[in-house]
């Protein structure tokens, strides 16, 4: 084996580790919320920061929360289809991309943690609000922002790849 494949190796199971503290603080932080606070109850962190309890029965930004119970459902088949794409594509990323290993692994962490979520409780608490004034952004959690920060940074460097590749071609 050379060099260069234990380095790569070492470097998965550390990104691997990693997802799993995400997904352990993403649960130990919604566990506690859930356990100290009321529904909407708020506690002020900041001038622009508070922590209040919600529940999300839809996805992102609460689209499809409509009430009905098919959508728990289809979150959750989404959410697992999704979560075996994400590993394929983890195994078919060059060796050489680590930033896209990195942002897939906190994809997969968050979205494993919102799964926990729908199938234990059938919605996603969050409880992280940033407001402006009387603006608030919706109320979201670590999966949320794991899942945020991994599709960014995918995104980020997809683009920057397709620049470099085109500009190689002209």
């Amino acid at each position: 084996m050379k060099i260069s494949e234990k380095i790569h190796q070492i470097l998965i199971r550390k990104l691997f580790f990693f997802s799993l503290f995400i997904i352990f603080f993403d649960q130990l932080t919604k566990f506690l919320v859930l356990h100290n606070l009321d529904v909407f109850e708020q506690i002020k962190v900041t001038s622009f920061l508070n922590i209040v309890l919600v529940f999300n029965t839809g996805a992102a930004f609460s689209i499809f929360s409509d009430g009905y119970h098919w959508q728990r459902y289809m979150l959750i088949t989404v959410s697992l289809i999704v979560i075996l794409f994400l590993v394929h594509l983890l195994i078919k990323t060059p060796k050489e991309n680590r930033l896209n290993e990195f942002a897939i692994y906190l994809i997969i962490a968050g979205a494993i943690g919102n799964l926990i979520d729908r199938i234990r409780i059938g919605m996603v608490t969050d409880f992280i609000d940033f407001h402006i004034g009387n603006y608030h952004w919706p109320a979201f959690n670590i999966a949320d922002s794991a899942i945020s920060i991994g599709a960014i940074t995918l995104i980020f460097f997809e683009i920057k790849n397709y620049l470099s590749t085109k500009k190689l071609q002209e």
